[in-house]
């Protein structure tokens, strides 16, 4: 299902489709790369009314530059409010870092239009990024270590791009078998 307002994968359909890739990934041992993309209120070019006035056009004008910073296999939709997610097939964090950082500059490059010519805006994005296996291997645990790389991209000024926090994997793990041990 559509969201109405930006065009995109509605926050179920989307999750439902990135939990299927994640699964695929686990399954087969590939890299996964998730973004979670939030517009930077405190980096718009023009004042507060001008933004407000243009009201849904700039969902579906930022959905649209957003698409056009990923790949054609990357799967994008809004997750909530003015938060975008971007799930990204066989990606590793260093491709993850890259598709982030795009994303972000190719959103900051853009001017959104308005309903006449002086209407148009810059905005910015705050991109956090995780990857399977280094930040999790749950759609939650992905979704919450890209939550915590938002939040603080948005506490260290915006227009940043954050990498969430690793999970740390501690031996006997099925990631990192224990070595064994002798018994007397």
């Amino acid at each position: 299902m559509l969201d109405k307002l930006s065009g995109l994968l509605e926050r179920k359909a989307f999750l439902a489709k990135v939990d299927e890739e994640l699964k695929r990934s686990v399954r087969y041992r590939r890299p996964f790369g998730f973004l979670m993309i939030d517009l930077a209120h405190n980096h718009f070019s023009q004042d507060r009314d001008v933004r407000w006035s243009m009201g849904y056009s700039l969902l579906k004008q930022l959905a649209a530059v957003l698409k056009s910073g990923l790949r054609d296999v990357d799967v994008l939709g809004r997750f909530d409010g003015e938060v975008f997610g971007a799930a990204l097939p066989e990606t590793d964090v260093a491709g993850a870092l890259v598709a982030a950082e795009r994303v972000r500059k190719t959103v900051a490059d853009h001017w959104f239009m308005g309903t006449t010519q002086e209407d148009r805006v810059r905005v910015a994005v705050n991109v956090g990024f995780v990857t399977f296996p280094e930040h999790g291997d749950t759609l939650q645990s992905l979704v919450d270590a890209a939550k915590g790389a938002l939040e603080q991209a948005k506490t260290e000024g915006g227009n940043k791009v954050i990498e969430g926090q690793r999970v740390i994997v501690e031996e006997g793990t099925p990631e990192e078998p224990a070595a064994p041990t002798e018994q007397p």
